[in-house]
């Protein structure tokens, strides 16, 4: 009978607005954890608290991926490309040198605790020139910015995957799962030049004249 068309069609076209309703809240789930990290890290600057240890702690997460990268070539100590982790880590500081004569009996823990005090010492020589309170300053200015410009672009970037997911579904494909698992690398990706960005800008940032000052910010 037409009534029981008509009945079907109904449950079917229901059907389809189910599924597409759970996407939906599926893609804002995805979107509002990852909101939920960023906001909470804009509250830390927000609230006043001092990035001093947050910035050297970015460092460090910095050069121990470098530092894994150039020990998992070789087990053997003075087989370590140590120029080039130096050439790596010098993009983060231009001021650093990695000073070390021989390191055949070198242990990965030692050169980890070597680098991380160089930077460190780095880092103080930097709030010395700057001034700790102006330094404490600059370090919520760039991480406001880092954060604000990298998430904006983020958002776009993630508008762009949920247009073109859908398609996934006729490769049998669950579009919502892909969604959810590229999100996730996109923001990985994201933190990580996050992190990169704000240390390079706190590492290498100059301030002279209070004009000077207005500009870097």
């Amino acid at each position: 009978p037409l009534t029981k068309v008509i009945e079907n069609s109904q449950k079917k076209v229901e059907g389809r607005n189910f599924i597409s309703r759970k996407y939906v809240l599926q893609y804002d789930n995805v979107m509002n954890k990852q909101r939920e990290i960023i906001y909470s890290e804009r509250r830390r600057v927000i609230e006043g608290e001092d990035l001093k240890d947050h910035v050297l702690n970015m460092a460090f997460e910095f050069v121990d991926e470098h530092i894994e990268s150039c020990v998992a070539d070789s087990k053997y100590s003075e087989e370590w490309d140590l120029a080039d982790l130096e050439k790596q880590i010098k993009g983060l500081c231009s001021d650093f040198v990695l000073e070390i004569k021989d390191n055949s009996q070198l242990t990965v823990e030692e050169l980890t605790d070597i680098i991380h005090e160089k930077i460190k010492e780095l880092y103080e020589a930097k709030e010395e020139e700057i001034g700790s309170e102006r330094m404490r300053e600059l370090e919520r200015m760039i991480i406001i910015r880092v954060v604000d410009n990298k998430w904006m672009d983020h958002i776009d970037a993630m508008d762009q995957l949920r247009t073109g997911i859908g398609l996934r579904g006729i490769g049998q494909q669950d579009p919502a799962m892909a969604y959810a698992n590229e999100g996730f690398d996109m923001f990985e990706e994201m933190i990580s030049n996050i992190k990169e960005d704000t240390v390079k800008f706190a590492f290498n940032v100059t301030v002279r004249t209070d004009s000077q000052r207005k500009q870097v910010i």
